[in-house]
């Protein structure tokens, strides 16, 4: 299970990004901004080498606190606040106006 989060920029950037597992164990969704690209997309946090779903790129910067967990559930319990409280940098407008908020769920 996961949730669906709604990111806003006041420069008008509105998308939905997914963060959870989803039906496979192997996979952790999670937001990130692509320094290449200059997207807003979800990766694969459990892969070896997360990389941007739009181009490839490994050069990608998880959204929230980028400590290394101990567990991947105290990761997500302290990652989930940063993320819907906080400001982060856009890639549209380069500033930190960026938000996200929940959705919805999905499974």
């Amino acid at each position: 299970m996961g949730l669906i989060l709604r990111a806003t920029c006041t420069c008008g950037l509105a998308l939905s990004v997914a963060q959870g597992f989803g039906f496979d164990p192997s996979r952790y969704s999670w937001p990130v901004h692509c320094e290449k690209c200059a997207e807003v997309t979800a990766v694969n946090l459990l892969a070896q080498r997360p990389r941007c779903g739009r181009c490839g790129s490994t050069r990608i910067t998880p959204y929230g606190r980028t400590t290394t967990p101990k567990d991947w559930a105290s990761f997500v319990e302290e990652n989930q606040i940063d993320l819907t409280e906080g400001r982060h940098f856009c890639p549209s407008c380069q500033q930190q106006t960026l938000r996200f908020m929940f959705e919805g769920v999905f499974d």
